[in-house]
């Protein structure tokens, strides 16, 4: 029984294997083939899906304009405004010395800093005691030179009568070596007049000093110094009494940049023309619509030392107010000196010149011109003449064209505008107005 083989051992292992490789073929089945197959239904039906799935139509990309507001520009001729800074300075300034000594015997009540006077007013006088004795003095040497210019004058009749004798009794006789000139006395008669003239010339400066007692005002005149003189005090000719300028007229001394010149009409010559106009204006002191006017008269022959700025002289008339005014006229404000001013000076006439705003024109000198179907031409311009509120252009810009006043977000040549049209009127359609 132990010699035969195991047959039932060997046939039962079979069935066990049969079902361990059937085993392992489901396990792969759900392990792998059930995931792929999964897998690709997916990646089918996105296939099918993505394919199927409706298309949206592309449409092209809408371009929005910018509302602008614009103006038309104009040729023609205009006048250019040079805007200067400037300090009122006297027209005329003097000091004020007696031109003879003595003490001062009258003081005027308006001989203080300030003080007005007319021309012809007296401002102080000085002692003139000494004076009307001398001017006495001088007359009596005029009675007396006449005197004996009228006793010379009888000496005169006396010495042609004994020289008429003398000739007469020495008839035939030569007068070689008669001096004829003394005979007649005639040095003696040139002495008696030249006495006469010095006897009246000395009358006439007495009496000038007389007159030179009392000092008046040469003009209408302001006093801006007083020394310390007073009533009682002694001066001279070398003592200076107080400083004056003229009421009629004050100077502004602005200044301009030097090539600003050629637009301002300056005086010059024998027979100048008339300086350009002026108006001054003073912000701090006076309210933004007043201002004076004034004519240039003249440009000093040195620059300004800090800035190099070019200096013109401004005439103003009456710059106190001091003049009676009719009743109509408008209120002036008055000119104090040292007053630091603002000034716009009326320069020459520019001719064939586009005038814009400041604000207008874009950097590098540009401009921003609304053209033909509402686009955007960004274009250079030549300059003519520029300060802070309008430009003068000379060339690049053509009548009747219009160009961009408001500042844009796109500033590319091309851009679509679209004029901002007034509320009262329906909206504009891009290039259009």
């Amino acid at each position: 029984m132990n010699g035969e083989p195991n047959n039932t051992s060997t046939g039962g292992d079979r069935p066990r294997r049969k079902r361990h490789v059937a085993t392992r073929v489901i396990s792969m089945f759900f392990r792998v083939i059930i995931p792929v197959v999964v897998l690709g239904g997916g990646i089918a039906a996105c296939v099918y899906f993505i394919t199927t799935a409706p298309k949206a139509e592309q449409k092209p990309r809408s371009r929005e304009a910018q509302l602008v507001n614009v103006t038309t520009v104009r040729r023609g001729n205009y006048r250019v405004v040079v805007r200067a800074m400037g300090t009122v300075i006297p027209s005329k300034r003097i000091t004020l010395q007696p031109r003879v000594s003595g003490q001062l015997t009258e003081v005027s009540g308006k001989f203080v800093p300030g003080g007005r006077f007319d021309e012809g007013e007296t401002i102080v006088k000085v002692d003139r005691e000494d004076y009307d004795l001398i001017v006495k003095q001088r007359s009596a040497d005029v009675v007396r030179a006449k005197h004996d210019l009228k006793i010379e004058l009888g000496q005169q009749v006396i010495a042609k009568r004994e020289f008429e004798l003398m000739k007469t009794t020495s008839s035939g006789a030569s007068d070689d070596g008669v001096d004829r000139d003394l005979m007649l006395r005639k040095p003696q008669l040139e002495l008696a007049y030249a006495a006469v003239d010095a006897a009246g010339a000395a009358l006439d400066k007495a009496n000038l000093d007389l007159k030179r007692t009392t000092i008046t005002a040469p003009f209408n005149a302001v006093i801006i110094d007083k020394q310390q003189v007073d009533l009682g005090s002694q001066v001279s000719p070398a003592s200076q009494i107080a400083v004056l300028a003229d009421t009629d007229e004050f100077w502004v001394l602005a200044s301009v940049p030097v090539s600003s010149l050629e637009r301002i009409s300056i005086p010059e010559g024998s027979n100048p023309p008339e300086g350009s106009a002026v108006r001054i204006f003073n912000k701090t002191s006076w309210s933004a619509s007043d201002y004076r006017t004034g004519r240039v008269v003249g440009l000093l022959s040195t620059l300004e030392t800090r800035g190099r700025l070019a200096r013109v002289l401004v005439s103003v008339r009456d710059p106190l107010c001091l003049k009676p005014r009719a009743p109509k006229l408008p209120r002036l404000d008055k000119l104090l000196l040292g007053m630091y001013v603002s000034l716009e000076v009326v320069g020459k006439e520019i001719e064939n010149v586009i005038r814009i705003e400041r604000t207008s024109l874009r950097d590098n000198d540009t401009v921003w011109v609304f053209s033909k179907g509402g686009l955007l031409d960004i274009r250079k311009v030549e300059v003519e003449w520029r300060d802070p509120e309008v430009v003068y252009v000379r060339a690049g810009l053509e009548e009747g064209q219009r160009i961009v006043t408001s500042d844009l977000a796109i500033r590319v040549s091309g851009a679509l505008l679209k004029i901002n049209a007034p509320a009262s009127r329906p909206a504009s359609r891009p290039g259009e107005l």
